[in-house]
Parts: C-alpha cells; sequence; structure tokens
C-alpha cells in the first residue's frame, strides 16, 4: 500500500516472522505432546478376568507389571528400589494416595509380592492397593446393557 505524503512515499509491510515463529513453537508443542501420550499407553497388559470390578478414580496412581516382572510408572520402566523411592515421595506428597497394581495374567506372584511389599514398606506404608482386572465376558455384556 502507497502512502503519499507530500513528496514523500511511505510503504506498509506486514511482519509475518513472529506469526510464522508461533505457528512452529505450537507445531513442536503438539508433536512432543502427542509423542508422550503414545508412549504411556504403548504398553499393553493382559489383565486377568474378575466377576466383581470397579472403576478406577482419576486421583490413582497407576503402576504395571509385565508377564517377565518389568515394573513401570506412568510409562516410566523402574527398579524395585527406584519404586520405593517413588512410593516414598508419593506418601510425603499425598498421604491418602491410593494405588493400582496392573499386572499381566502370565506374571508371577513374587513380581506382584514385591510391589506390595515396596507399598508396605515402613518407610513409605502406602496401604490402599488395588488389582486392575478386566470383567468377566458375562458381567461387561451385563454392564453394556444398563442405561
Amino acid at each position: 500500500m502507497l502512502i503519499q505524503l507530500g513528496k514523500r512515499v511511505m510503504t506498509t509491510r506486514l511482519n509475518l516472522t513472529p506469526m510464522i515463529d508461533c505457528t512452529f513453537l505450537l507445531l513442536t508443542f503438539f508433536m512432543v505432546v502427542s509423542e508422550l501420550t503414545r508412549q504411556y499407553d504403548a504398553l499393553e497388559v493382559q489383565l486377568p478376568r474378575v466377576k466383581a470390578s470397579t472403576t478406577i478414580p482419576p486421583e490413582t496412581h497407576i503402576i504395571k507389571l509385565t508377564s517377565d516382572g518389568t515394573l513401570y510408572w506412568a510409562g516410566e520402566r523402574l527398579a524395585v528400589e527406584d519404586l520405593r523411592r517413588k512410593l516414598r515421595w508419593l506418601r510425603e506428597t499425598e498421604p491418602d494416595a491410593s494405588v493400582v497394581v496392573k499386572a499381566d495374567e502370565r506374571t508371577p506372584f513374587k513380581h506382584i509380592r514385591e510391589v506390595f511389599k515396596a507399598c508396605a514398606d515402613r518407610r513409605v506404608r502406602i496401604w490402599r492397593l488395588a488389582f486392575g482386572a478386566l470383567p468377566t465376558e458375562e458381567q461387561g455384556k451385563a454392564q453394556e446393557k444398563t442405561p
């Protein structure tokens, strides 16, 4: 756009650099967030089936245990000592914390017992524990029919 003021000619330009910077910043942010979300959900554990189950409240902390005894907390692989350290931190920050153990149905009980021992450690003392499980076929069909 040209504006003539006397003998001077002024031109106005639109600087797109800040807008492009913001676009690339948003693109990078969403790429990172989507990758982190995908990593957390990537670990598949076959849960055992049970006759009665309840839903997990959203503020519950979930420990996943694979069939070979590998521990995961929020998608992060942990050793038992690291789990104890995280549980101690959880107890200090949230005294009424709940923990759900989602163990693969093929996991030997010795690995599950290690998680329970870590929760019951005298420096941790988290007593609100639960098992993650899937409803049986009959219960799942009954729940689908209920409005």
